[in-house]
C-alpha cells in the first residue's frame, strides 16, 4: 500500500504532498504540480576555514520525457551565475555547472524550470583546487 507525506507551512496556507508520480500543491481551488527544487548542504573540502578554488559542480539528472533545470552555485553564501540545462527523451545526463570562485564552502540550488515527466536530481561531485587546509 503506497502512501503520501504531507508538509504544511507554519506561516502560510500551502500544503505540499510528496509521493506518487509527482509532487502536488493542494490549494483552495484544487491541486497543481510543484516544480522540484533542492538545495545542498555546504561542501567544505578543506575544513570550515580552509581556502580553495571551486571549479565546477556536477548535477546528475535522471529523467523521463525530457527535462529543463537551472543550477545556481553559491560560494561562501554568494550566488554565482545561474546556468540552465535541458534534454529530451528519457535517460541520465550529467550537467556540469561552472563555479570558478575562491572560498571555503560551496552549495548548490537546483530547480526544474518546467515539468514534463519524472525527474530525479543527484549532486554527484564538486571539483576544486586546494589552497590552504585549516583543521
Amino acid at each position: 500500500m503506497a502512501g503520501y507525506v504531507y508538509a504544511g507551512e507554519s506561516d502560510g496556507g500551502r500544503i505540499i504532498r510528496y509521493g506518487g508520480s509527482e509532487t502536488t500543491q493542494i490549494t483552495t481551488s484544487g491541486t497543481e504540480s510543484v516544480l522540484p527544487y533542492i538545495e545542498t548542504w555546504d561542501i567544505q573540502p578543506l575544513g570550515p576555514s580552509g581556502d580553495c578554488v571551486f571549479r565546477s559542480v556536477v548535477v546528475t539528472v535522471l529523467y523521463g520525457n525530457g527535462f529543463a533545470i537551472s543550477v545556481t552555485p553559491y560560494v561562501d553564501d554568494v550566488a554565482l551565475s545561474t546556468q540552465t540545462f535541458s534534454g529530451a527523451g528519457s535517460g541520465k545526463q550529467d550537467c556540469q555547472a561552472w563555479v570558478k570562485a575562491r572560498g571555503s564552502r560551496c552549495h548548490v540550488h537546483v530547480e526544474a524550470t518546467s515539468r514534463t515527466g519524472s525527474l530525479k536530481f543527484e549532486v554527484t561531485d564538486c571539483f576544486f583546487v586546494g589552497m590552504r587546509r585549516v583543521p
